[in-house]
Formats: structure tokens, sequence, C-alpha cells
């Protein structure tokens, strides 16, 4: 089954089907060739239970490589994936608000000016001032 007729199948987008076929073979190894860039989708195809994600602008010889290395290690991640994956892990547990202050600091940016995609909808940081913590009795 291919990803165009997941739809029809009833299991939904790319990502989805690779859960799918993940929890339904979990020995399956997958390696996802896609047009879709790899900033965006490779980190949630990894996660899905992809063995690789490879964006149809890289080079034929990448393929081949990641074939090699998921025939031979199970699993094949390119150093800017690394990267990727790295960043979504971060972004996942510090939330988008923290991140949108991290982010600037860490790439070299400005903080003054924080990317309104990362800053919107994320809730209000808590304070608590001195004195006003609750008391233990």
């Amino acid at each position: 089954m291919n990803a165009a007729n997941s739809n029809r199948a009833g299991h939904g987008d790319g990502i989805a089907l690779v859960e799918f076929l993940h929890e339904r073979f979990p020995r399956l190894r997958i390696v996802v060739f896609s047009m879709l860039p790899e900033e965006s989708f490779a980190p949630r195809a990894l996660a899905a239970g992809a063995s690789a994600y490879l964006s149809k602008n890289k080079p034929p010889g990448d393929l081949v490589t990641a074939i090699k290395a998921v025939l031979e290690r199970g699993k094949y991640v390119s150093e800017a994936q690394e990267d990727l994956l790295l960043v979504h892990r971060i972004k996942r547990k510090l939330g988008r608000a923290p991140w949108a202050i991290w982010w600037p600091t860490v790439s070299g940016t400005s903080c003054s000016d924080p990317d309104p995609r990362l800053v919107q909808n994320s809730p209000s940081p808590r304070t608590t001032g001195a004195g006003t913590a609750p008391r233990r009795v």
C-alpha cells in the first residue's frame, strides 16, 4: 500500500500510515521518500516509526545510503536530521513561549523580536511574587 492509497483505505495521511504500519508490523523498516521538506516532516515521520526520512530534493546517492543504513543498522538519520530531532525534542519539553526566547539566544539573533509564530497562542507565563506562595501549616 502506498501513501496515495492510504486515504482511500482509511488510514489518513502519510504520517498516519507510518504510525499504522509501525503499530501493526513493529519489525517492518519504513523508509519515507517524500517531496515534503525534511525540516517539517522528518521529526514527525521518525517519531511515528519510520526508519528513515528522505526528501526527494536530495541527491540519489543519499537514498542508496539511507536504504543500506536501514538494512544494516535499522535506522538512518542524517546529521541535519539529528539537529532537527534535537530541536524538536527541546521544543516539546520547553513549550512554545520559552522556545521563543531560547532559540534567538542560541541562534545569535535578537531576543527583543521573537518570531510571532512561536509565541502566538502560547500561554502567559505564571509568576509568583514574594510572599504569595501557599503556607504549610
